[in-house]
């Protein structure tokens, strides 16, 4: 769902830049700004793939710029909000997650510090502003307003990028309470062999006031520290020794079908509905042997009786 657009009156305060230009690129009169105007917030799922555009901004020029350069020179965009990197076409927002770019021409303006020949630079069309997402969103990630960057060639900066608004940084996401599952008590006897295990207790996990506008919700297990990895494929992580007195077996979580669900892997919730609301994921675990078989069946060496707790993390996705 788009925000909606909000329309201001921009007033820019600040010095205007004189004539400049340099001995390679000496056409140059007077610099320009690419004015953007952003909306009040952006809203998007908070795990959509980096990459993604979220937003995307004509701006309004001050003027039309030309300039011409003669000979051999360094040109692209400078960041003045993160670091620039020579040929990349989008450019951090301090460490918030999220880039900026500008599409002039259909193409994407290169981070400066590449070199070209004679060339001549023309923005008659007001160049595209987009916001991107490039990585983690960092909690209470803002975007700044001001300077942006700006449009450099052999050390003259014809083109300065202003933001005048600073939109809402917000992500989309359902609320996950901790579940704790009670799995009951069983005798040792059941575990005679190496892959015996406990009858399943189901649980779900639940997805509570989900928003409109998420389209996909995928889930994965994985291990805790004090419950590592005994089998990651067959989703099996060990008891924790801290507080557990039983030997000999781990805990298994199955799906509702009661297959095994690998560890570390994202497995799609297929009743998702991008119209929000709340969900349940039903899913099941269990006590399984991973100890090999012996003479003496329960009590072959390593099993041992006693309370059997552990924790497995579920880490969710929302696109």
């Amino acid at each position: 769902m788009k925000a909606p657009q909000t329309a201001l009156l921009i007033i820019l305060l600040g010095t205007t830049l004189n004539a400049a230009a340099s001995d390679t690129c000496p056409y140059f009169n007077e610099a320009g700004r690419l004015n953007l105007v952003l909306q009040d917030s952006i809203n998007f799922p908070r795990d959509v793939a980096n990459g993604t555009v979220l937003l995307e901004k004509v701006g309004t020029l001050s003027r039309t710029l030309s300039i011409t350069c003669n000979g051999n020179h360094k040109y692209g965009i400078q960041n003045q909000v993160g670091g620039t990197t020579s040929g990349a076409t989008t450019f951090p927002i301090k460490n918030t997650g999220l880039s900026w770019q500008i599409i002039s021409n259909n193409t994407p303006l290169p981070g400066h510090g590449g070199t070209k020949g004679r060339n001549t630079y023309i923005f008659n069309e007001p160049p595209t502003f987009r916001l991107i997402k490039t990585g983690n969103i960092s909690a209470n990630a803002e975007i700044p307003t001001g300077v942006f960057g700006g449009f450099v060639v052999d050390g003259v900066q014809p083109l300065s990028i202003y933001v005048t608004t600073a939109p809402k940084v917000v992500t989309w996401s359902c609320e996950t309470p901790d579940i704790k599952v009670h799995m009951g008590e069983h005798d040792l006897g059941i575990f005679e062999e190496n892959g015996a295990y406990s009858p399943a207790t189901r649980f779900d996990i639940k997805l509570n006031n989900c928003p409109v506008g998420v389209k996909k919700v995928a889930y994965q297990l994985v291990p805790s520290p004090t419950s590592p990895v005994s089998n990651a494929a067959t989703g099996t992580v060990e008891l924790n020794k801290n507080s557990s007195e039983a030997r000999g077996i781990a805990l298994q979580i199955l799906d509702d079908q009661q297959q095994p669900l690998a560890l570390n892997q994202a497995y799609t919730f297929n009743e998702y509905s991008a119209t929000g609301g709340n969900f349940s994921i039903p899913l099941a675990a269990r006590f399984i042997r991973t100890v090999p078989t012996g003479k003496y069946g329960a009590h072959d060496t390593g099993m041992k009786a006693g309370t059997a707790n552990a924790e497995v993390l579920f880490v969710m996705s929302y696109m």
